[in-house]
């Protein structure tokens, strides 16, 4: 093995992504039922954040034939390093909403926006110690993570997981979906 092959196929990269993300989601709901919205955790950002750089990095994988993904945490490099047909997919599963009074500039900036929004938050938010004023748009990157799983498993193969179990944004993780019959 070289240092750039992977030991995992990129399936079991996508669950690990959507663990992390089922992890941050408790980490929240735990911190509003427990502490107020004015308790401050950075493990909930970092972790989805992780989690959707994972995902990116499972689709690499994929698309790569099992090679390793680019060895990068920031969000936009590993959308940037997917196939334009996966980067084409993914913008249609979160497009960016204009706003009509605003003359065309974007309400919600799609999956590429939510992503550099996000960019470099796994890494910062790592030490928050050494920064002022963190900032995360949690809810832009679950839905890019949404968007992201979703559209993965739809090239999985037959007797695979049909769908993820992560929710829109504030919903909440969904059901883990059936197997298909082979």
């Amino acid at each position: 093995m070289t240092e750039r092959e992977i030991f995992w196929p990129p399936d079991l990269i996508m669950r690990e992504a959507m663990a992390l993300h089922r992890l941050a989601e408790h980490l929240e709901t735990e911190r509003r039922a427990h502490g107020g919205v004015n308790t401050s955790t950075t493990a909930a950002p970092m972790l989805l954040a992780f989690a959707a750089e994972l995902a990116l990095k499972a689709w690499q994988c994929r698309e790569r034939g099992g090679q390793a993904p680019d060895r990068t945490h920031d969000l936009v490099k590993l959308f940037d390093g997917l196939g334009k047909d996966a980067r084409v997919l993914l913008e249609r599963a979160m497009p960016a909403h204009p706003d009509l009074l605003a003359q065309l500039a974007p309400v919600h900036a799609g999956i590429r926006g939510a992503l550099d929004v996000n960019r470099d938050l796994f890494e910062t938010w790592r030490y928050p110690y050494e920064h002022r004023g963190l900032i995360a748009e949690t809810g832009a990157l679950k839905t890019a993570l949404a968007a992201i799983v979703d559209t993965y498993w739809r090239f999985v193969p037959p007797n695979a997981p049909a769908g993820s179990t992560i929710g829109p944004a504030g919903s909440g993780p969904k059901p883990t979906p059936p197997h298909r019959q082979g």
